[in-house]
């Protein structure tokens, strides 16, 4: 089994406060059209609405 390098051993202990760290640094690296494209894509996946959880209402006779 390979030896886990240095940087290896210190991203896993520092785990997720790593993940947060480097995801700001995208953001700031990226222009406010970029930024905006990113942030309308994600917004558009939080609020869709699966077709499975989604039910129609009954039809009225």
């Amino acid at each position: 089994m390979p030896r886990k390098s240095a940087v290896s051993e210190y991203l896993a202990k520092i785990g997720r406060k790593g993940g947060k760290a480097s995801g700001k640094a995208r953001m700031e690296k990226l222009t406010p059209e970029k930024r905006s494209e990113v942030a309308r894509l994600a917004a558009t996946a939080r609020w869709k609405v699966s077709k499975k959880s989604h039910r129609s209402a009954p039809a009225e006779e």
